[in-house]
């Protein structure tokens, strides 16, 4: 009776085990599905305007079909060989409605050679050379002050502006917005009214720029933050969420990495006062960050690593009545590139392919 009282008891241990296995699972609301691979390696991405599509490059540049049928491996559509770098953007360049990238098309072998600027038209994504000399982190197209244009990085120094229409000959006009006169290499493209005059300001590194009046006029610099241990660690990833109230950014080039949430002051001309998102043993290169409202009652981030095999993905939430964020969960991955988020999705990117992350209803609330 002993012996088969005990082997009950076994049995009973064991499946409270493996139950608690599975509720362990079932707990961790991250889920990413691998979406297939590239051949090379991906630099960037971003999503068609129109959805449906996810665009990525690097060694090459590859379409993905997402659609809203059942979750599984997709074989990505190579467009181009090009190899480019990592920044680019969706832009309407010739104003007929037909959707292009620009990118910044790579040399080749020599790692010292800076690239050119490149208008890759659809449908044949044929590209049409804007500039050279470029080393381009990150680009958008926009209306600067009542003229449309691209705006973007270069070589981790200066906001430059390229306005319509642009030159065939490769060496198109470009207004300087501003330029970094520090040894810090910044990085991170965002526009919003911070200073709410009705103008549209850029934030990008360390700074947010204040728009003037007019086209013709300076444009007049403001720090957020000093983050200057290391010429990288401006290298930064921006979101902004709450109506453009909070900033996050992200430290992509730095081991020890900074994620921080600032609430934007009523004087936004001085340092905005830094909440740091923590995680027990830190956060390693943070090369992925989005911010959003993923429930009813509060602000979410994700943060991804490009951090080799010990790579996560990170999930901070902060409800309305708190005052700091809170690691809710994190999963595995494979090296984070960069985060997207569409219309009820959001797509990893990895350096040899794309996954889907979703993230359970009930949690999110």
């Amino acid at each position: 009776m002993r012996s088969m009282s005990f082997l009950r008891l076994a049995r009973w241990s064991i499946l409270m085990l493996l139950a608690g296995g599975v509720a362990l699972c079932q707990q961790n609301p991250i889920v990413m599905t691998d979406l297939g691979q590239v051949e090379g390696v991906i630099r960037g991405g971003a999503l068609a305007p129109a959805g449906g599509s996810l665009f990525t490059w690097g060694s090459g540049l590859h379409r993905w079909e997402l659609g809203n049928g059942p979750l599984g491996p997709r074989q990505p559509l190579p467009l181009s060989g090009d190899s480019f770098g990592e920044g680019g953007c969706f832009a309407n360049v010739s104003g007929e409605e037909r959707p292009g990238l620009v990118l910044e098309q790579l040399p080749g072998t020599d790692p010292a050679a800076l690239g050119k600027l490149v208008w890759l038209e659809a449908p044949d994504w044929r590209p049409h050379v804007i500039d050279s000399g470029i080393e381009m982190s990150e680009c958008v197209e926009t209306n600067l002050l009542g003229h449309r244009g691209i705006l973007m990085v270069q070589r981790h120094a200066q906001v430059r502006f390229y306005p319509y229409p642009l030159s065939k000959d490769g060496h198109a006009d470009y207004q300087e917005v501003y330029s970094f006169y520090t040894p810090s290499r910044q990085a991170g493209l965002l526009l919003a009214d911070v200073d709410g005059d009705g103008f549209m300001d850029i934030l990008s590194g360390n700074y947010w720029i204040k728009s003037p009046e007019a086209y013709e006029l300076p444009w007049h610099l403001f720090a957020i933050e000093l983050y200057n241990e290391t010429p990288a660690s401006a290298t930064l990833r921006l979101a902004l969420a709450n109506g453009g109230k909070d900033l996050f950014v992200a430290q992509r080039d730095m081991e020890q990495a900074k994620v921080t949430w600032f609430r934007r002051p009523a004087d936004p001309k001085v340092l905005w006062e830094a909440h740091p998102l923590e995680v027990p043993g830190g956060i390693h290169y943070a090369a992925g960050l989005l911010a959003g409202s993923w429930g009813s009652d509060g602000v979410d981030v994700l943060a991804g690593e490009h951090n080799g095999a010990e790579s996560r993905l990170l999930w901070f939430r902060k409800r309305k009545e708190e005052a700091e964020f809170t690691l809710k969960a994190s999963a595995v991955s494979r090296p984070i590139v960069g985060l997207l988020a569409g219309k009820g999705f959001t797509v990893a990117l990895h350096d040899d392919g794309v996954s889907m992350v979703q993230i359970a209803a009930a949690d999110a609330r």
